[in-house]
């Protein structure tokens, strides 16, 4: 009898901390979504305000740091991926920055293979390889790999298209 108290004991003294667990995971996730909220909304106002400062530098920064911070804690979560292609987004938009924003677009991909996003994403990381490094073999590597998956997708007209033309340089007037 005294053995059973014992397991009932030790059942409970594991579920309150798988609790205590779970609440100390949710309230870290409600404060690193209210800071990313709250980071997106001051960058919206300095972009409002045409503010091109040190301060919208930081902010970007540490904006896309957060992105990250939470896809790599909260993996399973939905939000993940897109913060993954929001911090891309920041790199190769905002700090000129596209082989960072192409690796986190690569981990999208390779973490989120069935997201809704990835399709777009390997688009963009063949784009981002051939039109602004140059590097043609690793853009087509990319766009191959969207017709493997995607051979029906919705952008697989424009990767084919993207694939004819690869390396050629638009005429000039």
């Amino acid at each position: 009898m005294k053995h059973i108290f014992y397991a009932h004991l030790a059942l409970a003294a594991i579920m309150l901390m798988f609790l205590i667990s779970c609440t100390e995971s949710t309230r870290d996730k409600e404060n690193m979504l209210a800071s990313i909220e709250q980071l997106e909304t001051e960058i919206t106002v300095l972009f409002r305000e045409n503010s091109h400062s040190d301060i919208l530098v930081d902010r970007t920064v540490r904006l896309r740091d957060a992105y990250l911070n939470y896809a790599n804690t909260f993996k399973g979560d939905s939000l993940a991926a897109e913060f993954l292609f929001q911090a891309a987004m920041v790199d190769a938009d905002l700090h000129d920055d596209v082989r960072s924003g192409i690796k986190y677009l690569e981990q999208l991909v390779e973490e989120y293979p069935d997201h809704h996003l990835t399709p777009k994403t390997l688009f963009m990381i063949g784009f981002t390889y051939a039109e602004q490094l140059n590097d043609y073999r690793k853009a087509r590597d990319a766009y191959n790999r969207y017709l493997d998956k995607y051979p029906e997708g919705e952008m697989a007209e424009s990767v084919r298209f993207e694939l004819e033309t690869l390396g050629m340089r638009p005429l000039l007037d």
